[in-house]
């Protein structure tokens, strides 16, 4: 849109490929635009809808499905939604959440109506601009557990039937404006509590790619011309 904003993905062909459709045709990563939205609760459209890429290992036929989103920082003026909100911007970061984790997770993990579909491991990951409390972080946060009904509702707890999403990567990611230091614990990754069982245990953490960037490079060099964030990274075993 007018902000210039997007998503991308960038993978390596030797190690993986794009599934097929029906007609043999390559399944490119797409936004994400299939939700419900309910006034009344706050759950209102996504300000930034998610991109969803899904990829095959050659080596071993599993399926990895990425849900990448850039969760809203600041409420926007009223004129620029479509609904009067009677909340600020914290409620509506974890309303955005809720979305994603209870309704779009669960429609993009559990399709399954393309030609050879593998079982698959499925990832919500980018900027949640929430904080994991395990890293001691500050507030606005993030449940580390989070529970839902088969309609998309958060729970207070587990029940039969219900499925549970996992939120993991409890560094320092963000870098302040101020000072040469990190801010925030706002990059995460989610996935269903079940993927334990396979694989999705593995380490989650940030690179430090200031200090790994050419021997000229600086914080505020970095924070200018790169990112005011620092790459973060899941490891899956499949």
């Amino acid at each position: 849109d007018s902000r210039g904003e997007g998503y991308a993905f960038l993978w390596n062909t030797e190690k993986f490929i794009l599934l097929k459709d029906e007609n043999g045709n390559d399944i490119y990563p797409r936004i994400w635009r299939n939700y419900k939205t309910n006034i009344e609760d706050g759950m209102i459209r996504l300000i930034r809808e998610p991109c969803v890429g899904r990829f095959i290992t050659k080596d071993r036929k599993a399926e990895i499905r990425l849900i990448t989103t850039h969760i809203v920082y600041g409420k926007p003026k009223d004129d620029n939604l479509s609904v009067e909100l009677d909340f600020g911007s914290i409620k509506m970061r974890q309303n955005e959440f809720k979305i994603l984790a209870g309704q779009i997770y669960p429609r993009v993990s559990q399709y399954a109506k393309d030609v050879n579909c593998t079982a698959p491991y499925t990832i919500i990951l980018g900027d949640y601009n929430l904080n994991l409390r395990q890293s001691a972080s500050s507030s606005p946060y993030v449940p580390e557990i989070a529970c839902f009904d088969s309609r998309g509702r958060l729970l207070e707890e587990a029940e039969n039937g219900d499925f549970v999403i996992r939120t993991v990567q409890t560094e320092l990611s963000t870098l302040k404006t101020d000072t040469d230091e990190l801010a925030n614990n706002y990059d995460h990754f989610s996935y269903d509590i079940s993927l334990d069982k396979k694989g999705v245990t593995g380490h989650a953490g940030a690179i430090d790619a200031i200090k790994q960037g050419n021997s000229d490079s600086s914080f505020n060099t970095y924070r200018s011309d790169v990112s005011d964030h620092l790459p973060v990274y899941i490891e899956i075993n499949v």
